[in-house]
């Protein structure tokens, strides 16, 4: 399993060989993030949401973690009927089925929203783990907090900076937030505890800081950086996202958009910042295309009241009735 680093395998063998337990932290569920036909390279889609369709092994389907649909029994290229796919990326099914043949002494256990899904799952799966059944516990967020298990020594986060991609100025923040409520699993008896993060960043200023547990040195680092963007807390957000069925309507309402509502603004004597419009990072979503404006202002209060009177004097903003928006005052989520 080429996502377990040898330095995780050493540790984990060690703590089960002491009869402790461990966490192996994996936010993304599923058996494979994608799958690829190796005749033609063929990627299946959603057909209603710009994303690959998660593989999922029982039942061999394919599922849109966005919008839910799920297509079963793909075990044939869609494009070539060939029956040799690729399961590229791993998931917390995939890391489950991997944990006997990396850990012959593990008795693992899974906990994300797929095996939580029945009544009282979540709970038998965790009192499993508590009364030593199991000794390994596999999960996604769904473990990364709220829990007290005196038995664990060992936290393992996979994967762990893969947020930090993210169109997101908050993507660092949520990595730190994350992977030190993950770590604090560790350790929380009279044994102590351990937490490995693995990251193709190591020297990165985030990951030090998350290693040190030095909130400080983050905080100091990410502030300025804020400052100089103009990013909240110094400003706060205001995301209008345009929605439509049509990607070129789309393109041309958030253009005219844009026009009106900076004329709007300036009639107003608002001072702000604008931004787009751009597509979002998810670009379709349950089959409508999506665009979004930022505004970055001192006076939110201020500024929504002119967007209401606008709303107000010219209904839907002057938008058509095939372009739906809406507007979020400081998003915690740009997806």
């Amino acid at each position: 399993f080429p996502f377990v680093s040898f330095a995780l395998k050493q540790e984990v063998d060690r703590r089960l060989a002491r009869n402790e337990q461990v966490l192996l932290y994996l936010n993304r569920r599923g058996f494979s993030p994608r799958v690829r036909c190796r005749s033609c390279g063929h990627i299946p889609h959603c057909p209603d949401c710009h994303s690959t369709l998660t593989y999922h092994k029982r039942g061999d389907r394919l599922m849109c973690h966005l919008c839910g649909f799920t297509r079963a029994g793909y075990t044939t290229c869609e494009k070539c009927d060939a029956t040799d796919l690729l399961h590229q990326g791993a998931g917390t099914q995939k890391l489950e089925e991997s944990v006997l043949t990396l850990f012959p002494q593990a008795k693992g256990v899974r906990l994300d929203s797929d095996a939580a899904a029945g009544k009282n799952s979540a709970w038998r799966i965790l009192q499993s783990f508590a009364d030593g059944t199991h000794n390994l516990l596999i999960g996604t967020q769904m473990i990364s907090k709220g829990l007290d298990l005196p038995g664990v020594t060992l936290v393992g986060a996979l994967m762990s900076d893969a947020e930090v991609g993210l169109v997101d100025f908050r993507a660092n923040e949520k990595t730190f937030s994350k992977l030190t409520q993950v770590a604090g699993r560790s350790g929380r008896a009279k044994t102590s505890g351990l937490a490995l993060a693995q990251t193709y960043n190591p020297q990165s200023q985030l990951m030090q800081s998350i290693a040190k547990g030095d909130y400080q040195a983050f905080y100091k680092n990410e502030i300025s950086d804020r400052e100089a963007l103009g990013y909240p807390p110094f400003s706060h957000v205001i995301r209008i996202v345009l929605q439509s069925s049509d990607e070129e309507e789309l393109s041309d309402a958030s253009l005219t958009f844009r026009e009106k509502l900076e004329r709007e603004l300036t009639a107003a004597r608002l001072k702000y910042r604008i931004l787009g419009p751009a597509p979002c990072q998810i670009l379709r979503l349950r089959g409508r295309y999506r665009r979004h404006v930022l505004l970055f202002t001192k006076t939110p209060q201020k500024l929504t009241h002119a967007l209401t009177e606008w709303e107000n004097r010219t209904s839907r903003l002057g938008l058509r009735s095939t372009v739906k928006f809406s507007v979020d005052v400081d998003p915690y989520d740009f997806m």
